[in-house]
């Protein structure tokens, strides 16, 4: 789904069942988030979702901890690559980056769908 025609049905969404847009928004982030763990990521994994509110775009964000040897690639990063995302970085630091993904389509959009359904029920 393009993204304009994405934030257009939560626009519709919203309009329908009288919810108010950051809601909506949230609930969408939060679906995207649980997607993206579920089909590229670790159910542990910190990840957070921005949707950009003109275009519908997601951002994906993704928080590792610096430590000294990777024991899971999922939730830990190196310092040598710490310090590249972040001058500064030490160990035991937390790290929050955009992680970029090229297929986030299909798969994400109806683990997401179904994540909405149920919390939009909820509301």
């Amino acid at each position: 789904m393009e993204d304009k025609k994405f934030m257009a049905a939560i626009n519709q969404i919203c309009a329908e069942k009288n919810i108010p847009k950051e809601i909506v928004l949230e609930t969408v982030e939060a679906a995207l988030a649980a997607a993206y763990k579920k089909d590229y990521g670790h159910k542990e994994q910190e990840v957070r979702v921005e949707l950009d509110e003109e275009t519908g775009h997601p951002t994906i964000f993704v928080l590792k901890e610096v430590v000294e040897e990777v024991e899971n690639p999922h939730l830990q990063l190196t310092l040598d690559n710490a310090v590249k995302l972040k001058k500064g970085a030490k160990i035991g630091d937390t790290i929050e980056f955009q992680e970029f993904v090229s297929d986030f389509g299909r798969i994400a959009a109806q683990t997401a769908k179904q994540v909405i359904i149920q919390r939009i029920r909820e509301a």
